[in-house]
This record gives structure tokens, sequence and C-alpha cells, in this order.
């Protein structure tokens, strides 16, 4: 991803390797990508991204998180 090369960010990914998702991979992607490129563009140059998926009472919980400006 070039912006996460461009801000030299890296990403940390937890999640048990037995956690499955279903949904349509092209969608996924989309959202994924779309979340990495917004952690990216709004965080210090340099920094961790991490992105946490859990399974929650039947459910998929994913939080990316980054160190920048919060959205107050």
């Amino acid at each position: 991803m070039p912006l996460l090369t461009e801000h030299r960010n890296y990403i940390t990914f937890h999640a048990a390797e037995s956690l499955e998702v279903c949904g349509d991979p092209e969608k996924l992607a989309c959202v994924f990508n779309n979340l990495l490129k917004n952690a990216a563009a709004y965080s210090i140059t340099g920094t961790e991204i991490i992105v946490n998926a859990e399974e929650i009472a039947d459910h998929i919980v994913v939080t990316v998180s980054n160190h920048g400006k919060s959205c107050d």
C-alpha cells in the first residue's frame, strides 16, 4: 500500500488463527483497504497501525488503531 510506505507506517495484526470471517472477498478487501488508508493518512509518520479482530457474541469485531489526532 503506497500510503503506508510513504508514511513509513507498519501494521501489527492480532487475531486467533481459528477466526473465520464469512463475506464477499472483494467487499471485505475494499473495506479493509479503506480502513488502512485512513489509518495511515491520519497517523504520525513512522508509527504502528494496530488491527485487532476477535469474536464477540457470534460476531467478528475488528478495530483499527493508530497514533495521530483523535476524531473528537
